[in-house]
């Protein structure tokens, strides 16, 4: 595969890092959070709930932007569609976090308040985690695979901005990795749904933040995997961006 080829996939691939993040959210709500909850396994289930809200919190910022660090995707898609009836987009998915961030805090209290009462928290909570992530793959997703291929790119870069100055962002990817590599992603192979969200996540960083990220994923992939994963996706191998 030759220099442009590469470019050109990552100019596609970029935004991808955001779907196939949802898959990672939708393991934890699934085959973590819910089995240790049924189980009442509740100090299992708060270590596994800081982890899940750390990662979902991340991808929030890359979503919405920090001040520290500028705007997120959804302000790049409102200035892209500003004269479109697609715009603004940012109202709606701003009230959904917000609704995201109310039923998370209610999970935590009914967490100190016993089983029965986590159990139906926690049920309430999927229901809108759930939700808000089909309205973005309905929604806001399609609008970014839109994008022409310079302003895809930018999308990834002001999303990887945002979440490289956010608190857990090194969580944020080492959690994505161990989920894909035990829990798997729907129609792909551990390894390959590991080299997909890495590609992408590389495709729209710095080489600075690339440098971390693979060495952050590195650490969280066991030695199998992570050749595996290499043999992949070789646009991977070594430090800095394609």
């Amino acid at each position: 595969m030759d220099q442009g080829t590469v470019v050109n996939q990552a100019e596609v691939v970029g935004p991808a890092f955001m779907s196939s993040y949802h898959q990672v959210l939708r393991n934890d709500l699934e085959h973590v959070l819910t089995p240790l909850a049924h189980r009442g396994q509740l100090a299992e289930f708060a270590e596994a709930w800081r982890d899940y809200r750390t990662a979902a919190s991340v991808h929030t910022a890359m979503e919405e932007g920090l001040e520290s660090s500028g705007g997120g995707g959804i302000d790049l898609l409102n200035h892209w569609y500003e004269a479109s009836a697609n715009a603004p987009l940012s109202m709606s998915f701003l009230e959904e976090h917000g609704q995201e961030e109310e039923a998370q805090r209610l999970v935590t209290v009914a967490l100190a308040q016993g089983h029965n009462d986590l159990l139906r928290a926690l049920s309430a909570y999927r229901q809108v985690a759930e939700a808000h992530m089909d309205h973005e793959e309905e929604v806001l997703l399609p609008l970014v695979e839109q994008l022409p291929p310079p302003s895809a790119s930018l999308f990834s870069r002001w999303c990887l901005t945002a979440g490289a100055a956010s608190y857990g962002f090194e969580h944020f990817v080492a959690h994505g990795v161990t989920s894909f590599a035990t829990l798997g992603s729907q129609g792909s192979s551990p390894e390959r749904a590991i080299a997909e969200f890495l590609h992408s996540l590389q495709s729209g960083c710095s080489e600075a933040q690339w440098a971390l990220i693979h060495a952050t994923a590195r650490a969280a992939a066991y030695g199998p995997i992570w050749s595996s994963v290499m043999a992949e996706m070789s646009v991977l191998q070594g430090v800095g961006p394609v």
